[in-house]
């Protein structure tokens, strides 16, 4: 007999507890709560053999774009090529040649690492029943695409299986995700809208759809049909971490702070505990705070729920860095936030995953007069951008001159951070996430004019922010 997910996707191998927690992973995936790779292990343990644990846990681990997370994702993404080259060689009717190879001047150790964990689950589980579907290492190549940076390719890989099944959630949330990472706005809605009419009407998976659809909506500028699909989806599933988001953005980008505040303190339980989202959420809090002038309430926003939870993670660094340079935008004293924060960006210069994370260590290392940090960050951002790939290009053309933008603006010199950073104010969506987070440029722009006395130029740059906003 079969196997499928929650869903009804097929799934090789799985018995009744694999394929518990594999749908345990994937709602936690799906709703941002808890640790979705954890429950990927609790599968993998129950059957080593279910190929798409260990997908799902690469991707879980790669999707945040943090180095410090790329080597439990690469680990994953051979332990799930283990799988399938040995469910391959049984089908020829041989187990040569699935040991693992030793190692030689090209391959480095960790990957020798992964390669033997990976021979060792294949050996352990030989003569389980079930093969490798095409779709499932349509899944290793998304995933090993996504793992080596080409994130444009995994997408492509994606959408390819979503042809064939519009009702594979990890490919979806993959897929929108790596778009949101790429800032690729009518993707996020377009991808969702090219499928949605293929799921049940009033079923999980819809809600799941319409989440991912509401946000990408809003970041098209479709404020209206993005908010009645956000609040559907939370509505019909509870919990719904990225249906939160979506609706959160639509009200910062309709300015509306006050019910951004309503929204998020009424759905307190869906965000803000156990989600891997929660610093963002409490980010988001903190700017419809600043919105209404509560410099107090946002400084001790930070102090509480962001400064001492985020650790290490680059995404509640990004957080961090943005509403302190959003702060002082605006005038307000932040005290030694930055030095603390520069400490925690320290291991994460020269990670070349993200033009966009590259961006927000530079806010802290400027802002902390390190400027040997920026230093080191500006070499590793030359060297990310050499190449002919979309990421070197925006590396290149957007990344490069933001960073010397926000040093000219740390340092006084209002001129220069104008100078570079009018060339980029139509260009800079390749540098990633979403049109709130990316507006941070823009407001560097319009601050480094007022300061300057640009005057003209300050009186008519409002007007862009207003109409993107109605």
């Amino acid at each position: 007999m079969g196997h499928c997910d929650k869903f009804g996707v097929p799934l090789t191998a799985g018995g009744g507890a694999a394929l518990a927690h594999y749908d345990d992973a994937l709602d936690k995936l799906l709703t941002l709560r808890d640790d979705p790779g954890a429950a990927a292990d609790e599968a993998i343990a129950q059957d080593p053999r279910l190929v798409m644990a260990h997908v799902l846990k690469g991707v879980a681990h790669a999707l945040p774009a943090d180095r410090a997370l790329l080597p439990t994702a690469r680990a994953a993404l051979a332990a799930g090529r283990g799988v399938a080259s040995s469910a391959a060689t049984r089908r020829g009717g041989t187990e040569r040649g699935t040991g693992p190879r030793s190692a030689t001047s090209r391959e480095p150790a960790a990957e020798l690492t992964a390669r033997a964990a990976a021979h060792a689950t294949a050996t352990r589980t030989r003569g389980t029943r079930g093969k490798v579907t095409k779709r499932e290492l349509a899944h290793l190549d998304a995933l090993g695409a996504l793992v080596d940076g080409r994130m444009h390719e995994a997408c492509d890989r994606w959408e390819q299986i979503l042809l064939d099944r519009p009702d594979d959630a990890l490919a979806m949330f993959a897929a929108h995700q790596t778009d949101h990472l790429l800032g690729r706005s009518t993707e996020m809605r377009d991808r969702v809208a090219r499928h949605l009419t293929s799921i049940d009407h009033g079923s999980e998976l819809e809600a799941h759809y319409l989440a991912m659809h509401a946000f990408g909506l809003q970041e098209s500028g479709e404020f209206g049909p993005a908010e009645e699909a956000g609040r559907r989806a939370v509505a019909a599933r509870p919990r719904n971490g990225w249906g939160v988001h979506a609706v959160t953005h639509v009200l910062e980008m309709t300015d509306r702070p006050d019910e951004g505040i309503c929204w998020l303190q009424g759905h307190i339980d869906d965000w803000a505990r156990n989600s891997s989202y929660a610093d963002h959420h409490w980010c988001h809090l903190a700017r419809f705070r600043m919105e209404r002038d509560e410099w107090a309430e946002v400084l001790r926003l930070y102090d509480h729920h962001m400064r001492g939870q985020r650790g290490n993670a680059v995404a509640g660094l990004v957080d961090a860095s943005s509403l302190l340079w959003r702060l002082e935008l605006r005038g307000v004293d932040v005290g030694h936030r930055w030095l603390e924060l520069v400490a925690a960006w320290e291991p994460h210069i020269g990670d070349g995953r993200s033009v966009f994370d590259d961006l927000h260590a530079m806010m802290a290392f400027v802002s902390a007069d390190r400027d040997d940090h920026s230093r080191h960050l500006l070499t590793a951002m030359h060297k990310a951008a050499a190449g002919s790939t979309p990421e070197a290009a925006a590396a290149r053309d957007v990344g490069l001159p933001a960073a010397l933008a926000l040093r000219a603006f740390k340092r006084g010199h209002y001129d220069d951070a104008i100078d570079l950073l009018a060339p980029v104010q139509a260009s800079n969506a390749c540098t990633g996430r979403s049109r709130a987070q990316r507006e941070l440029l823009s407001q560097t722009y319009l601050t480094a004019a007022l300061r300057c006395g640009q005057n003209a130029l300050a009186r008519v740059l409002p007007n862009e922010r207003l109409a993107v906003r109605r």
